[in-house]
């Protein structure tokens, strides 16, 4: 009994390790309303650089910043406190974060605006607790 728990557990462990992989994210800026790739990336993906994040806590982020009167639309790895640092750093009647979302549950997960995350690493660890605890 207890070599198939150690086996389940070592399963467990390598199938985190498969998805503890470095996140790849889209790389690209544009101002908003000249139709450039960046700006809709659905119909450009060849067309964006991709980058692999080397980050502790890497995020694919995508963020609009207003200056004064042209909008910006940023998409690329940053750390997953970029949102508020952002919205601390551009706050003024001169420049604004306008919107901002981070992701980390896929590879070019900034293709668009993520509105979920993956709970997939919660899920994994918490059967792997149940299992040891038995």
């Amino acid at each position: 009994m207890f070599e198939a728990k150690l086996l389940l557990v070592s399963l467990l462990f390598l199938l985190l390790l498969h998805f503890g992989h470095t996140l790849t994210c889209y790389s690209c800026l544009a101002s908003v309303g000249h139709g450039l790739p960046c700006e809709n990336i659905a119909n450009h993906t060849t067309d964006i650089s991709q980058h692999e994040c080397f980050y502790t806590n890497a995020v694919c982020a995508i963020y609009k910043i207003e200056y004064g009167t042209s909008i910006n639309i940023y998409r690329s790895c940053k750390e997953a406190g970029v949102c508020l640092a952002l919205s601390k750093k551009f706050n003024s009647q001169y420049n604004r974060v306008l919107d901002c979302k981070t992701c980390n549950d896929d590879d070019l997960c900034n293709s668009s605006h993520p509105n979920t995350s993956s709970i997939f690493l919660i899920i994994v660890s918490i059967t792997i607790f149940l299992i040891c605890n038995r």
